[in-house]
């Protein structure tokens, strides 16, 4: 561990992004308290005055570039699961499919599809398949039921669209469910 107090500044960033700059200093920080960022610029300037060779200079200049280098590359790979419009993990597609597979109401689930909407929000649109004879009261029960399921098991979920759809049409409409790995599943099927 370094002290911080001991550091003197080293390193001038000037740049319109606070978010680009707040997570520059976060990896220089993590640079400095190994030991790897602190004084190479000043070190190479103060060689290149003692010895009067810029090459010390250069030297530091490019040091200093692999750095930002690398805490761009640091940077890129943390912030990639960041991105608006990813699917949801592995993990919260299985305890989705699980949610929407338990009302009785449910022969099979159709279509999941999923979408970060930012990096604690997800959207989630289903395609189900009801039980012949279920009337609009309960089907609008059984919409909201899952939602409610659906956010309490992963609390990401901030929008939620369900769509009653006929399995014959679906299957007509599709080759093959959109959004499953697997043919559409339910309790019964197994």
């Amino acid at each position: 561990m370094y002290d911080r107090c001991t550091l003197t500044p080293g390193v001038v960033h000037i740049s319109v992004g606070a978010f680009h700059r707040s997570h520059q200093a976060v990896y220089f920080d993590d640079l400095a308290r190994r030991g790897l960022g602190d004084g190479w610029a000043i070190t190479g300037v103060a060689l290149h005055q003692i010895t009067g060779n810029a090459l010390f200079e250069g030297i530091a200049a490019l040091i200093v570039a692999a750095m930002l280098v690398i805490a761009a590359f640091l940077l890129g790979r943390d912030a990639s699961s960041l991105l608006v419009g990813r699917a949801a993990t592995p993990e919260e597609r299985g305890l989705l499919l699980a949610a929407l597979q338990e009302p009785p109401e449910v022969e099979h689930v159709l279509q999941l599809l999923t979408m970060a909407l930012a990096p604690d929000r997800l959207l989630v649109a289903v395609r189900v398949d009801l039980t012949p004879g279920v009337d609009s009261e309960r089907i609008e029960d059984v919409s909201s039921e899952i939602d409610r399921e659906l956010r309490r098991r992963v609390p990401a979920v901030a929008e939620v669209f369900i769509d009653a759809t006929d399995r014959e049409r679906f299957d007509q409409a599709n080759q093959r469910p959109l959004g499953l790995s697997d043919p559409p599943t339910s309790p019964r099927d197994r």
